[in-house]
Parts: structure tokens; C-alpha cells; sequence
């Protein structure tokens, strides 16, 4: 066995292999993150906006994760954003005015989907006299991008060489089988 890995090593197939290694342990999931739209429209009275805006992510691995809100551009009043995930109250942003990104990072979370809630608290000035209407802007989230597969044609390359390997070493390979080795 020992002369047959030697055979195998010296006509290049290790190499081959370890080419086949590389580029399937290329393949890995890449964070990055997705930009959600909310528009809500408040039903309530005073400040304090109802409805929440409610949506899941999914984050690319365990742990905590940062989480933002950007105030729509057509916003005529400064809002404040309460961010709860699965329930539980994680941060809440200062106020913003129309542009500007407040960002809170949440406690340990499982892998898996979420759910997160935002809601609004309006401030007195600008179009807002005591009462907020509605509000929006982008809730960015964390996001896990599906694995990246090797390209097919490193793939092929990899799969000819190992085989032009073992095909060169044939001869090589019989004789040691013919010997009894």
C-alpha cells in the first residue's frame, strides 16, 4: 500500500486532490445584509405609532447581530425606533430625522429565523403637533447569502488532471499489481 501512495503522490494525483479539496471547501456561506422598505401608517393617537412593522430575517450564524433603521427621506418629523426580536426589547434608537441611521445590536441569537418588531415614537416639531400619522424609511437586517459553489471549470480542470494522473501512472500501477506488491 505504502508503494502505491508513493506511485500515486509522485505522478501528481495528491495534488489533484488536494485541488478537488480546495475548491469544494471553498464553498461557504458569505454574510451580508438585507435592506427591508416599511411604510407604516399610524391608527393611533398621540406619539406612540400602531401599528409596529413586523417582519423575519434570518442572520447568517448564532450570536448577536446589528440591526439599523434609516429614516425615509420624506419624513416632516424626528422618530425614534424600539426594535424587540422573538418578543423581547433589544434597543431603541434616539431620534431621527429624515436620512439618518440609528443601529442597535441584539442579544445572543439562536440560528435560525427571527422575528423583529420596530416601532415608531414621533417627537413635536416639523408637520407633527402631537400626533404621528405615519413614518418610514429601510430596516436593515443581517442575511446569510446561499453557500458559493466552486466554478465549474476549476472543477473540470481538477477532475482532468487527477485523471491524467491515474492514467499516466497505469502502467506503473500494473507492474507493481503483476509483482505482487
Amino acid at each position: 500500500m505504502k508503494t502505491v501512495c508513493r506511485l500515486l503522490a509522485g505522478s501528481g494525483t495528491v495534488l489533484s486532490v488536494a485541488m478537488l479539496g480546495a475548491l469544494f471547501g471553498s464553498a461557504s456561506a458569505q454574510a451580508q445584509t438585507q435592506n427591508i422598505p416599511v411604510v407604516v401608517t399610524c391608527t393611533s393617537t398621540g406619539e406612540v405609532c400602531s401599528p409596529t412593522f413586523s417582519t423575519t430575517f434570518t442572520p447568517p450564524s448564532a450570536g448577536p447581530a446589528s440591526v439599523s433603521f434609516t429614516a425615509g427621506t420624506g419624513l416632516c418629523s424626528s422618530i425614534q425606533g424600539a426594535f424587540t426580536v422573538d418578543g423581547t426589547l433589544v434597543g431603541t434608537t434616539a431620534f431621527l430625522s429624515a436620512g439618518q441611521t440609528g443601529s442597535v445590536t441584539t442579544g445572543s441569537l439562536t440560528a435560525g429565523v427571527h422575528t423583529i418588531v420596530l416601532q415608531a415614537t414621533g417627537e413635536v416639531g416639523g408637520c407633527n403637533s402631537g400626533n404621528l400619522r405615519s413614518w418610514g424609511g429601510t430596516l436593515t437586517v443581517p442575511a446569510a447569502l446561499p453557500a458559493t459553489p466552486a466554478p465549474a471549470t476549476w472543477l473540470l480542470a481538477a477532475l482532468g488532471i487527477a485523471a491524467l494522473s491515474l492514467y499516466q501512472a497505469k502502467d506503473k500501477l500494473a507492474d507493481l499489481i503483476a509483482r505482487g506488491r
